[in-house]
């Protein structure tokens, strides 16, 4: 070969791109019937949980449940600071999560 893939050494004009096909689709009575019997062709809404149970799905996180957890120790053990730094951070962290991803 003179190094020209076999590709190249072919001009477009020996393979011209076929034209698309011709369009076809539903006449305007077929479309009235399919409404009639069918009905309009709209997507069905998911169900939407309740906020309650939306916020309280949010702490299956394993940080959160890691956090949970050391904030229980820090009670069990008094360390009544720590306690409420990590409870604050676990609420600013599921706030802040449901009102940035509310359909989540």
């Amino acid at each position: 070969m003179n190094g020209q893939s076999p590709l190249a050494s072919h001009s477009p004009a020996e393979h011209p791109v076929p034209p698309p096909p011709p369009a076809s689709g539903l006449t305007s009575a077929q479309a009235a019937d399919r409404l009639a019997t069918e009905g309009r062709n709209v997507m069905a809404e998911k169900a939407r949980r309740p906020v309650f149970l939306q916020i309280l799905l949010r702490f299956r996180n394993p940080l959160i449940l890691l956090l949970l957890g050391a904030s229980a120790v820090s009670a069990a053990t008094g360390d009544v600071r720590s306690f409420v730094v990590t409870s604050i951070m676990v609420l600013l962290r599921v706030g802040l999560d449901f009102v940035r991803h509310p359909a989540a």
